[in-house]
């Protein structure tokens, strides 16, 4: 009996310790092509990482960092900060878009970006 109510608490602690961990940041580097991903010396044009359990991120680039709003939406991942999205398909390309001056816009800017593992 004392042996059951022994696993009966490790397993509710062991519980408490999985759902209590903070959710694993992702990160993704993002290249100017798919090629340039590829070779260790590619300078890395834009970082962005989303903490998935708060829907939050940051996107860095030129030396700025932007606090984002995180979200999936479908299979995509969309970072919004101020008038601005990036957003990044499953097939890693990438898409800059400037909502500044409108509703709608065209991606100013398409990189190629690898998850960081």
């Amino acid at each position: 009996m004392a042996g059951t109510q022994a696993i009966k608490i490790l397993v509710i602690v062991i519980a408490l310790v999985a759902f209590a961990s903070p959710a694993k940041a992702e990160q993704w580097n993002c290249y100017d092509n798919e090629y340039s991903s590829r070779v260790n010396s590619s300078k890395v044009i834009v970082v962005v990482t989303a903490d998935t359990k708060n829907n939050t991120g940051k996107v860095k680039v030129a030396g700025t960092i932007h606090s984002a709003r995180y979200s999936v939406k479908g299979f995509d991942r969309r970072w919004d900060f101020g008038s601005y999205a990036f957003l990044i398909e499953p097939n890693g390309y990438a898409f800059y878009y400037d909502f500044s001056s409108s509703d709608t816009a065209k991606p100013s800017m398409i990189l190629f970006c690898k998850e960081v593992k």
